[in-house]
């Protein structure tokens, strides 16, 4: 079920996620696990950001919750990936949501520096294949 909202304040929701894709892309974004299954946090200043999967009630994918946390934990303002997406076809923020999630456990876990760590030293002992 999508929420109503003013377009101003979707505005801002939509443009915050961009920002934190772009700055956990960038590595400028220093993410945490919670003690709750498949939720992070991060913070900037005196708000904190945690961003959770759960399952949708009205879908078959899951749900991304995006909430604004006071520096107190106090939930501010909360949103999801339905609302985002709700009456526009330029971005898909369930997918972008969802890759978000990808990039900050693979951050988080070390999967993605073991990988290049694994690629470079394989790549030495192997001339012939060409570069990705």
């Amino acid at each position: 079920m999508t929420e109503l909202v003013d377009s101003n304040t979707l505005s801002k929701w939509r443009k915050l996620v961009h920002l934190l894709v772009s700055l956990t892309n960038k590595g400028k974004l220093s993410w945490k696990e919670t003690p709750r299954d498949d939720e992070f946090l991060t913070s900037h200043g005196s708000n904190v950001v945690v961003i959770r999967q759960s399952s949708s009630q009205t879908s078959f994918e899951d749900l991304f919750l995006i909430s604004l946390r006071d520096k107190e934990g106090k939930i501010i303002d909360s949103f999801n990936d339905e609302t985002l997406d709700h009456g526009q076809d330029e971005t898909n923020y369930y997918v972008l949501i969802r890759d978000l999630m990808l990039t900050i456990r693979r951050s988080l876990s070390g999967a993605d520096q073991a990988l290049d760590e694994l690629l470079a030293s394989l790549s030495e002992e192997d001339d012939d294949l060409p570069p990705f």
